[in-house]
């Protein structure tokens, strides 16, 4: 992973990067620049780890994930290893670097938070849909990777207005595990905290195509309220939500049923602007 040249001009590091033996597909910033480059953020977003800073670099927009410990440093590492690993998946975050002190991931920016205007009801159901659809369709790519994220929410997922249309990007990848791995051990009360996390990931299985499908159900759920959904919109959710993983939607499914659902309910949409015309 090589950082980016104009980018690495405009912060002023093309000399002062390294790379260290155990994460040899890592960028890391000497920390004279991590302050230097922090001091220039404006703040985006908190979670429970770590705090999110948008950093101007000359034409370039950056985002910086600063942990709160210093003790997340392993957790870091492994969250840029993902990133790393997805390199090129539409989007996913581009890894420009990592850094040690403050424990920091920086990538690229990829927008503001959905969560925002799903609360505002700021979204037609077209749009919401559209970014549902472009998630799911980063994550069916994901999977072809072997890569499954385990956290997908509308907390995780930022957008940029491009038009009438928003562009999506997923983010916080630190619950991201090869699939065939098992993340969680066996947790009786997990689910009940993390519901739009599958619920055979917290009874000790290996995550899989279909546990992010099941997070996939909550998301669209979030993004589409009930009186919004058609009758095949409904079932779909209902497929993906299902709690026994056998009879859960494959990821291809998924997308499929979702751009047709897609297609007819922007016709829908053009069929009702016509006719309000008319009038």
């Amino acid at each position: 992973m090589v950082l980016d040249r104009n980018l690495r001009k405009n912060l002023g590091i093309f000399f002062l990067c390294t790379t260290k033996e155990n994460t040899p597909a890592l960028v890391w910033l000497h920390p004279e620049v991590t302050k230097e480059l922090l001091e220039n953020g404006r703040r985006l977003g908190e979670g429970t780890f770590a705090v999110v800073y948008v950093i101007s670099a000359g034409d370039s927009k950056v985002c910086a994930k600063i942990f709160k410990s210093k003790d997340y440093l392993p957790s870091m590492v492994e969250e840029a290893k993902a990133l790393a690993a997805l390199s090129g998946v539409p989007r996913v975050p581009t890894l420009f670097c990592v850094a040690e002190n403050p424990v920091t991931l920086v990538t690229s920016f990829g927008g503001h938070p959905l969560e925002k205007l799903v609360l505002r009801k700021q979204l037609s159901r077209c749009q919401a849909l559209d970014i549902g659809l472009q998630v799911a369709e980063s994550v069916r790519l994901m999977h072809l990777r072997g890569w499954a994220h385990n956290d997908l929410k509308v907390d995780n997922v930022v957008v940029k207005k491009e038009g009438d249309r928003f562009s999506a990007t997923i983010i916080d990848f630190g619950n991201a595990i090869r699939i065939g791995e098992v993340i969680f051990g066996r947790d009786r009360t997990g689910h009940i905290s993390f519901p739009h996390i599958a619920p055979e990931l917290f009874q000790g299985q290996a995550a899989s195509s279909k546990s992010d499908v099941y997070s996939l159900g909550h998301l669209l759920a979030s993004l589409i309220a009930k009186e919004d959904r058609n009758d095949e919109l409904s079932f779909l959710i209902a497929r993906a939500v299902t709690y026994d993983e056998e009879d859960r939607l494959s990821i291809n499914a998924l997308v499929q049923r979702l751009h047709e659902i897609h297609f007819t309910i922007f016709m829908d949409s053009l069929a009702d602007m016509f006719s309000a015309l008319k009038i």
